[in-house]
């Protein structure tokens, strides 16, 4: 905010934060600022979790909020270091069926936890649930990626894409805070791809898989079949189990996505307004792929958000989710 006087003088600039009331409808996916634009969750070389809010267009992300509090005695951030070493995903109301967008995240400690959203784009720490996960799960201590694709299969609940090893993993059937199917879809080798995105790219009634490939820095789309009212997510186990038989080349060579950033295992995601993929690259920019169901991704429609030329870097960050 600024003022001018009565002779056309402009004052310096002053910067108010404040909350305003959350919106009675639902969350649209991944937007926690009720804009309908979905917001980049980040964790800073402190450790912390922080927010950027995203408007629509091509703007940069000029400043962040600290994400996470605990209210234990009184309400304060959370200490530097919490999430130092988590792998973090949002996209759908995992916990109370309230309407808000939530926090999927694998802590150091090796438990996959909720962590509820409080309406302004925060998590109150002390109100994080332990996901129960089914008999045959692997170790969530064992995740090196997970992805929330929102409801994929059609019931009505969020679904959770991970990778452990070498394998790809569905976790399914959620209610409660726990799953209660775990299904390996086997048939590739994922230690050398990375997991982008999961949603509707080709205008179908299908979702379908976007995933990187670090031989050759490439984006593929994998076709997604229909099952009942929602994806057969088997179909993501092969190309040759996809809807088509064949991956489909959705980025150009080199694809600016970080070498040093997939380091972490942490998914560069596909925002859902405009098809839209955050890109976290090695020098500390982070910029916008925006998608097309028609054309490939190319870096000469790319735009940064993060931008060290004018004083802004991601330089150690380790998760973008």
């Amino acid at each position: 905010m600024r003022s001018i006087d009565g002779a056309g003088n402009y004052s310096g600039v002053t910067k108010y934060l404040f909350n305003v009331r959350p919106s009675p409808e639902p969350d649209a996916p991944g937007d926690v600022t009720g804009d309908e634009v979905p917001d980049v969750y980040t964790i800073n070389p402190d450790g912390n979790l922080t927010l950027y809010a995203k408007t629509l267009g091509s703007d940069r992300l000029h400043f962040s909020m600290p994400a996470a509090y605990t209210t234990t005695d009184g309400s304060k951030p959370v200490e530097d270091g919490y999430w130092t070493g988590a792998l973090i995903t949002h996209n759908g109301d995992w916990l109370p069926g309230d309407g808000i967008q939530d926090l999927v995240a694998r802590m150091s400690d090796g438990n996959l936890y909720v962590y509820p959203g409080d309406g302004y784009g925060g998590f109150d720490v002390g109100t994080r649930r332990k996901v129960l996960m089914p008999a045959n799960a692997p170790a969530p201590a064992s995740l090196s990626q997970i992805l929330s694709v929102g409801d994929a299969t059609g019931d009505g609940r969020p679904d959770l894409l991970a990778t452990s090893g070498t394998g790809l993993w569905a976790f399914t059937g959620y209610t409660g805070v726990s799953f209660s199917t775990a299904t390996q879809l086997s048939g590739d080798d994922w230690t050398q791809r990375d997991l982008v995105q999961v949603g509707d790219l080709r205008g179908g009634a299908a979702l379908d898989l976007v995933f990187r490939t670090d031989t050759t820095g490439r984006l593929f789309l994998r076709a997604g079949k229909v099952s009942g009212n929602g994806t057969d997510l088997s179909s993501f186990a092969t190309q040759t189990a996809s809807e088509g038989g064949i991956d489909t080349l959705y980025g150009s060579s080199r694809l600016a996505l970080g070498r040093d950033a997939h380091r972490h295992r942490q998914p560069r995601r596909l925002r859902r307004r405009g098809r839209r993929r955050v890109a976290l690259k090695s020098d500390g920019n982070a910029v916008i792929y925006p998608g097309s169901r028609t054309a490939a991704l190319s870096s000469t429609t790319m735009f940064n958000i993060i931008n060290s030329g004018v004083g802004t870097s991601w330089t150690g960050y380790t998760a973008v989710g």
